[in-house]
């Protein structure tokens, strides 16, 4: 998408540095809806941080892995 959210494919958990991370726009949160109120998932795409965070890639790599299995 080249940063501009369509597909909402990319969501990734922030686990840590939370505080270094630009909280998420309305195009992301009209995307992503009230997940990112239950369980704190953005999408990669919108991230911006301005220090060090550290993500949690599970849904991503599982995605990969079943789509190479096909």
């Amino acid at each position: 998408c080249r940063g501009v959210p369509s597909c909402a494919e990319c969501r990734v958990r922030v686990v840590g540095g939370e505080h270094n991370v630009i909280p998420p726009g309305k195009t992301e949160l009209g995307l992503i809806g009230t997940a990112y109120f239950v369980d704190g998932r953005r999408l990669s795409c919108q991230l911006r941080c301005f220090g060090d965070i550290t993500v949690d890639l599970t849904e991503q790599v599982e995605r990969t892995d079943t789509l190479s299995k096909k």
